[in-house]
């Protein structure tokens, strides 16, 4: 790790700005970090102040200057991806990672098309329900006429009729 506090950074920024932005954009032209950054040191915290029992969570402290590359890229080049993918990427189920992006989002998007595909069935079956309705009625009101609409399909005679 760097062991740079924040504090030192904020104070001594007039100074070491041109150094660390000279950093940052090599850092991002190589797509490298320091090795420095790429370590972590995980601290447990307990979840209460005073702990009866074992119920620590693990916290990673990481470099300072990391996580500053790390928001610097997210806001300049992450962000800006998916909110205006490039027309090869479609990004409209991705709700991860985006400003607005957020699990509700993503039940909500599911239950639109989930409704949506209610809707289309109900609509098809409709139809179906309406055309055999129809048929039926037809039938039933030409009763000479459409003879074949009582004959079950295995029954039908399959050899053409022959005319005398």
């Amino acid at each position: 790790m760097d062991l740079l506090p924040s504090w030192f950074l904020r104070i001594e920024a007039p100074y070491l700005y041109k150094p660390v932005t000279r950093l940052f954009y090599k850092s991002i032209a190589t797509s490298t970090v320091p090795r420095q950054w790429e370590h972590a040191y995980i601290q447990p915290v307990p979840k209460v102040a005073t702990p009866q029992q074992c119920s620590d969570r693990p916290i990673s402290v990481t470099p300072v200057l990391s996580r500053t590359l790390e928001r610097i890229v997210v806001r300049n080049f992450l962000y800006p991806a998916i909110i205006v993918p490039p027309v090869s990427l479609d990004f409209t189920d991705q709700y991860a990672f985006r400003p607005n992006g957020s699990t509700t989002a993503a039940i909500v998007a599911i239950l639109h098309s989930i409704t949506e595909l209610i809707i289309i069935i109900i609509i098809i079956i409709t139809t179906i329900f309406m055309v055999l309705s129809s048929w039926q009625s037809h039938c039933e009101s030409s009763p000479g006429l459409f003879d074949e609409c009582r004959m079950a399909p295995a029954a039908a005679d399959p050899r053409p009729s022959q005319t005398t």
